[in-house]
């Protein structure tokens, strides 16, 4: 099992996130409640980049922030 610490500093070698990806990471947020709520409820962003990227996304915190507003209203408190 990776740590979190691999997965955050993957990310900087890492190429942008597909626009595939991120259409994909949008229709799962918008028609997948559970998923939605499960991604929207994590506080801290190490867990949720954890979390995305452990459903198959590859993704940076930037990206997430981006695809989470684009995927409907949200509080500001989830915003990283």
């Amino acid at each position: 099992m990776h740590s979190y610490v691999t997965y955050l500093t993957s990310s900087i070698n890492e190429p942008p996130m597909s626009i595939e990806h991120a259409k994909a990471f949008i229709e799962r947020m918008n028609t997948d409640e559970a998923f939605s709520n499960t991604i929207k409820a994590i506080e801290n962003q190490d867990h949720v980049i954890h979390a995305v990227r452990e459903a198959g996304y590859k993704c940076n915190v930037d990206e997430i922030n981006i695809l989470i507003c684009a995927s409907g209203p949200i509080s500001d408190e989830l915003l990283f």
